[in-house]
């Protein structure tokens, strides 16, 4: 097979790793198109490259209205069909796509089909759970429905790609479970591209334009929605505050979560919960640097459908991971194998703070977690070998 095949991209939330692959594969010889919109709300790549053979297309769209059913569904219609637009002027051999609305994947998968094009469904969240979960508590009756609708998209949309790369092997029994023929599905866990986040000092130019080069300072940096229960992030900062003030809580990122953190210092100021809107990519690394200690957090049902990729970030970071999320999820079992964090569960704020604090205390306990997290990024998230799997893939589909 030539490498002159023309393969898209598609990832809706722009996020650096899916990036880290489109670089890599332009440099064995494909062209590729990397696909992805600004307005997906979250933390975004910096998609700065000098390759002749990779183009980067970002899909104008409003931000979705994620509170209104009707209006978000014609959101993820409008944006499916934009997408197509883009597959038609291009014409590509080959599409992989992830994290796209089911709304606009159900097109994709559609378009493909009938182009005889091969797809590729990168399954990063089972979202008719997460509708499931979501819609269930918000509307409990017409929520169910609508989640019933959404599971036979995503179920239609998963039996008629060409193939499924899931990013953990904890989705193959669902997906066993809904019928899926075990021999299209492949698991390539997800990574960060550890080139682009190299170990930093903690006293950089971000940490010292925040005050926070002389604090201790547990950092949440990434997506924060009702998933990721920023309550708790409030709680602790509230905690530690009466009795550890000299410990600081950062918060970088925007949308819903980070909205009622403000709400909440309304009521009550907290001088050690210091909340910032998402940073450039390029300054990332800075960023991370400046953390002593790097949280992430995921509710009991998030962790069955999702697998929070910040840890792997933090773990090219060289920072010990804080974690709030299922033991079963995968993030919690890595980081627990191999040593490099704290798993925090049953009452959450108390152990959380007692988690806090030991790291705080024991500096060999953090410095040992922080290298061992660092010495997985390195043996596991070498973007060429990534690249191999998806390549063995794409071989497979093509010359069928």
């Amino acid at each position: 097979m030539s490498n002159q095949k023309r393969i898209i991209i598609h990832d809706y939330a722009g996020h650096p790793f899916q990036f880290d692959l489109s670089k890599n594969l332009a440099q064995k010889g494909y062209d590729i198109l990397h696909v992805f919109t600004s307005a997906s709300g979250g933390p975004i790549a910096g998609f700065e490259h000098s390759l002749s053979n990779l183009q980067v297309e970002n899909i104008p769209i409003d931000r979705f209205r994620k509170n209104n059913f009707v209006e978000r569904a014609a959101q993820e219609y409008k944006y499916g069909k934009k997408v197509l637009s883009l597959f038609d002027r291009w014409k590509p051999d080959l599409i992989i796509s992830a994290n796209a609305p089911l709304l606009a994947q159900k097109q994709i998968v559609k378009w493909c089909n009938q182009n005889k094009v091969p797809t590729v469904f990168w399954l990063q969240d089972l979202l008719s759970l997460a509708a499931k979960s979501i819609l269930s508590r918000k509307i409990p009756l017409a929520g169910s429905l609508v989640a019933a609708y959404f599971h036979r998209v995503e179920l239609k949309a998963l039996n008629r790609s060409d193939h499924i790369i899931a990013v953990t092997e904890d989705f193959l029994p669902i997906l066993k479970n809904w019928g899926l023929q075990e021999n299209k599905v492949s698991v390539i866990r997800n990574w960060s591209p550890i080139e682009s986040v190299p170990v930093l000092p903690k006293d950089n130019d971000f940490a010292r334009e925040h005050g926070l080069q002389d604090r201790f300072v547990v950092l949440y940096s990434g997506t924060l929605g009702m998933k990721q229960n920023p309550q708790y992030i409030y709680d602790l900062a509230e905690r530690l505050e009466r009795n550890n003030p000299d410990i600081v809580l950062v918060v970088v990122s925007e949308g819903v979560g980070i909205e009622l953190l403000r709400e909440n210092q309304k009521k009550k100021h907290l001088s050690n919960l210091k909340l910032l809107p998402f940073q450039p990519f390029k300054i990332l690394p800075q960023v991370l640097a400046s953390a002593d200690v790097l949280l992430s957090i995921l509710d009991d049902e998030a962790g069955t459908y999702c697998v929070p990729s910040k840890v792997w970030t933090g773990f090219c970071a060289q920072r010990p991971a804080l974690l709030v999320v299922p033991e079963s999820n995968l993030a919690a079992k890595v980081t627990r194998q191999i040593d490099a964090g704290i798993i925090v569960s049953g009452d959450v704020i108390n152990n959380l703070e007692k988690a806090v604090l030991r790291l705080k205390n024991e500096r060999e306990t953090r410095e040992k977690m922080a290298w061992n997290a660092r010495r997985y990024a390195e043996e596991n998230f070498e973007i060429n070998n990534i690249a191999n799997k998806f390549e063995h893939i794409f071989h497979q589909l093509l010359q069928a």
